[in-house]
């Protein structure tokens, strides 16, 4: 197994993972964890669409990989960056599984802040880069 593997087992994991030993509150965002970074570049790419009012389904170059390239991102950096995302997220589903649920579900609500501020800065970074996207 390579380390390029590992995201997309921590997701395998995540889809096949029903904890009995833990609290529900502390285990129901451990697949949304899991499956964070296909969900974030989705929900990216369709506000963008939405934004920009295109059809959701149209090719562009609105995922979180072409923005990296676009901020000046090397291409093998930017996969990198989204492997070592996806493998930190999932590390944080299963730490998350040994917290209290309210530290928990406070560690999950940080990690979705931190998505949305995300979001906002990839979208404002991308007009300023690529003035046409409008």
């Amino acid at each position: 197994m390579t380390l390029l593997n590992a995201p997309f087992i921590f997701q395998i994991l995540g889809v096949l993972h029903s904890p009995p030993d833990y609290p529900q509150g502390s285990s129901w965002f451990v697949p949304i964890l899991l499956l964070g970074v296909p969900i974030f570049d989705t929900t990216l790419v369709v506000f963008s669409r939405l934004r920009r009012r295109r059809p959701i389904y149209q090719a562009d170059l609105s995922h979180a990989y072409h923005r990296l390239v676009l901020l000046g991102v090397n291409t093998n950096r930017a996969v990198v960056i989204m492997h070592l995302a996806g493998g930190l997220l999932g590390c944080m589903a299963f730490v998350a599984l040994s917290l209290p649920p309210w530290a928990a579900n406070l560690a999950f609500g940080i990690v979705l802040l931190l998505a949305i501020a995300l979001i906002i800065f990839l979208e404002r970074a991308g007009n300023r880069k690529n003035p046409s996207a409008e």
